[in-house]
């Protein structure tokens, strides 16, 4: 199912899968690269963020991804999307998915700034839809550790695109 790419905020953000010579997971913080999205209404709008993988070991199961977002503007936040991609892709733009990436398996370990989130049953392979009562927030920050995410099976470069909702349902409508 294609999720619709409309009414959000989006950043898009770049990790790289390594492993070090004697093959221990490496844990990564990743880097961030800001682009605009013409066209799209933002839901809340997003500044500074990360994404921090308890592993970085192509192919590790059971791994934890805790995502960091300072909200940069108040509004109604419903749901919010983290897709990652072989390519770099904006908003509405095709997602190459990175084989063996899965979060299908996920849940919500931890939240702090906002509560209420739960993995949506929208959630793909490739697209993990968080979702939660759409209401007001406040600017500040967000931080969210997601659990039981597989990692791509090959190393690598990888993107992601962070997008907030009003709707509950990762689509904006």
């Amino acid at each position: 199912m294609k999720i619709p790419q409309t009414n959000a905020n989006c950043v898009n953000i770049k990790a790289k899968l390594v492993k070090n010579k004697s093959l221990r997971a490496l844990p990564v913080l990743i880097g961030v690269l800001v682009f605009a999205c013409s066209g799209i209404t933002q839901a809340v709008e997003i500044g500074t963020r990360t994404l921090k993988l308890s592993s970085a070991e192509p192919s590790a199961t059971n791994v934890s991804y805790e995502l960091t977002i300072d909200r940069a503007s108040s509004g109604t936040l419903g749901s919010l999307q983290l897709e990652i991609c072989t390519n770099d892709p904006f908003a509405g733009t095709p997602c190459t998915v990175p084989a063996g990436l899965s979060f299908s398996a996920a849940s919500v370990l931890s939240q702090a700034g906002v509560s209420g989130f739960s993995v949506s049953g929208f959630t793909t392979p490739n697209s993990l839809i968080l979702t939660r009562t759409a209401s007001a927030v406040a600017a500040g920050p967000l931080e969210i550790t997601i659990g039981n995410v597989q990692n791509p099976s090959n190393t690598g470069t990888y993107f992601g695109r962070i997008q907030t909702f009003a709707s509950t349902d990762g689509s904006g409508a």
